[in-house]
């Protein structure tokens, strides 16, 4: 008997941090999509609730800084003071085990993993530029980090193109927006 092993992966660029919460574990509990969450590595301090191996892989900026050294990332990023990144072992590990694997990057980390792996499948996951700038609004944060942030979302939502597939995040249709992710993952 052979066993059947999909292999790709799903990168998910994500605007809102959808793909964190209910959407992104609508996907993972479909079996039909075979696919394993990758969890990333971040120096950033977690957030109430968050929990290491589950959320993120949080490291000191020391062991992260020695991962950039010994080439441990397929790929790293400093965003906003703060570095997150793939560790090759453990998506390799993931990939192995499940055949499929499905993570949330920024763009930047998109395009270097696409590029190492072209058979990933970026999806990448709009929404709305106001009801962005309404997020951003309610995070407290100096002129300077908004006009920052504001920044890189307009430079992400311009990068979209690159993508294999687009979806538009809107308020209120998160089973439709999981529907259609399902089906074009399916399509593949």
């Amino acid at each position: 008997r052979f066993k059947v092993r999909v292999t790709y992966r799903v990168l998910l660029v994500d605007l809102r941090e959808w793909a964190k919460r209910r959407g992104h574990h609508a996907l993972v509990r479909d079996r039909s999509l075979r696919l394993k969450r990758f969890v990333t590595s971040t120096t950033r301090a977690p957030r109430r609730g968050e929990k290491n191996g589950k959320d993120y892989w949080f490291l000191s900026r020391e062991e992260f800084e020695k991962g950039i050294a010994s080439n441990n990332f397929y790929e790293w990023a400093n965003v906003y003071g703060e570095y997150y990144g793939s560790d090759k072992t453990r998506m390799e590990n993931a990939r192995q085990e499940s055949g499929s694997i499905i993570l949330t990057l920024d763009t930047r980390g998109a395009e270097t993993l696409k590029r190492i792996h072209p058979d990933a499948l970026v999806i990448f996951i709009d929404a709305p530029l106001a009801k962005l700038r309404e997020r951003l609004l309610r995070r407290n944060s100096t002129p300077t980090e908004f006009k920052t942030r504001l920044q890189q979302i307009t430079f992400e939502k311009n990068w979209k193109h690159h993508a294999d597939f687009i979806v538009m995040n809107r308020e209120g249709a998160l089973e439709k927006t999981v529907a259609q992710i399902k089906a074009f993952i399916k399509s593949r």
